[in-house]
């Protein structure tokens, strides 16, 4: 669970750098000397791909924990 999460996190914090790097580079490049961090938008991105991260280590962690434990690790 915690392996997913951080995984996830990881993918969103590198989103955020990337947006905000490339969202500079187009500014300077249509002339604006200014830039603005849609904060709103960056808290939104960090909750979704923590939601991702959640659901992707519990969703199979669950269905493992249902399972005979000699066969949830046949099927690894």
């Amino acid at each position: 669970m915690i392996e997913a999460l951080v995984i996830c996190q990881m993918g969103g914090i590198g989103g955020i750098i990337m947006g905000i790097g490339i969202g500079n580079l187009i500014a300077k490049l249509i002339g604006s000397n200014s830039f603005i961090i849609p904060w709103v938008w960056v808290l939104f991105g960090v909750v979704t791909s923590m939601i991702v991260g959640l659901m992707s280590g519990y969703i199979p962690a669950h269905k493992a924990s249902k399972l005979d434990p000699i066969d949830s690790l046949r099927f690894e």
